[in-house]
């Protein structure tokens, strides 16, 4: 649009508002949560193509997951790390932390 707020044919004195600048500024307007839910939409329909079945909803979209895993002592006796760390359990505590979201 131009400076009088009509849209002409414009001339090279004319500086209006870009269309890009025209959306980003209609897209400024619009509620973040509404945005947020129109992209799920389009990835949803995108994905859709190649699996019919997707449904965003049922996504996760993290993930934590904590392990506390045990093992068994291979180049050492079974007596000798018995009497080092002072307990009855063969083995060694292994504890895992694996976190993905994205």
């Amino acid at each position: 649009m131009g400076r009088d707020g009509q849209a002409g044919a414009g001339s090279s004195q004319d500086e209006g508002m870009h269309y890009a600048s025209y959306l980003k500024l209609l897209l400024f307007m619009k509620d973040p949560r509404e945005k947020l839910y129109r992209m799920m939409d389009v990835m949803q329909m995108n994905i859709r193509r190649e699996q019919p079945d997707f449904l965003i909803n049922h996504c996760a979209y993290k993930v934590d997951i904590r392990l506390d895993n045990r093992g068994k002592h291979v180049f050492f006796s079974l007596g000798l790390w018995k009497s080092l760390m002072g307990g009855t359990e063969a083995g060694y505590a292994m504890p895992v932390t694996v976190q993905k979201a994205y």
